[in-house]
């Protein structure tokens, strides 16, 4: 079994996820936005979007960027989108973490929250509760989540649950993308997770980093096993 996995923009990020791979058994291979991407497709058996920086508002039609919204790299957001389509044409899974999920929501027509705790600040009422998503001092924040629905990654990982958290942006619950089904959100209600089987091949990711937690942490042990099921 080998994965294709989209560079994650630094050499110590690399160093997480093909450490996470390589625990469960699973061989890789790293693409970066200037490769060619039908040789790599036709090598791997699934996709794995890795996290990064911000996609470009305007990949969800959104004109208005908000000062905190950097790090874009249109070359990589446009490879990202061709990913996915090629490998799910081929019945091919993907997967995604952090900006993973973000991407997979734009591709299928979903829209993004472009700063979180300006989204908070305005939706929380006096009985919802504050939460973090970003960490400080090279620290991730942690918070819990809830499963909702009957998702089988949640079935899969158990609940509730506590997760790691490093992230300004998110999925907007309210438009997901076409067909992809919220699995998990947070207490003040971000999406954590999502997945669909309605694609050509399953498609299933998380707003966390699985690839930071501890080995035998069920959001990251877990995951990686269930979706080990899916290819």
């Amino acid at each position: 079994m080998k994965w294709l996995l989209t560079y994650p923009e630094s050499r110590p990020a690399v160093g997480n996820y093909t450490a996470w791979l390589d625990r469960a058994g699973i061989e890789w291979l790293i693409i970066r936005p200037s490769n060619r991407i039908s040789a790599s497709c036709k090598r791997c058996d699934a996709l794995l979007l890795t996290g990064g920086g911000d996609v470009a508002p305007a990949f969800y039609g959104e004109k208005t960027v908000h000062p905190k919204t950097g790090d874009i790299d249109s070359a990589r957001d446009s490879q990202e989108c061709r990913l996915i389509r090629t490998f799910l044409a081929e019945g091919k899974p993907v997967f995604g973490i952090c900006r993973g999920i973000q991407v997979l929501a734009v591709e299928f027509g979903g829209r993004l929250i472009q700063h979180i705790p300006d989204f908070l600040a305005e939706q929380t009422g006096p009985k919802r509760p504050a939460e973090k998503h970003s960490g400080s001092r090279g620290k991730d924040a942690v918070h819990a989540i809830e499963w909702i629905g009957n998702s089988r990654m949640g079935a899969a990982l158990g609940k509730p649950g506590r997760t790691n958290s490093s992230h300004h942006q998110a999925v907007a619950h309210n438009t997901p993308g076409a067909s992809m089904r919220i699995a998990a959100i947070s207490s003040a209600g971000i999406v954590e997770a999502f997945e669909s089987f309605e694609t050509k091949a399953p498609v299933s990711a998380v707003q966390w980093h699985p690839e930071r937690l501890a080995p035998d942490n069920p959001a990251s042990a877990g995951l990686i096993a269930h979706w080990k099921t899916l290819v």
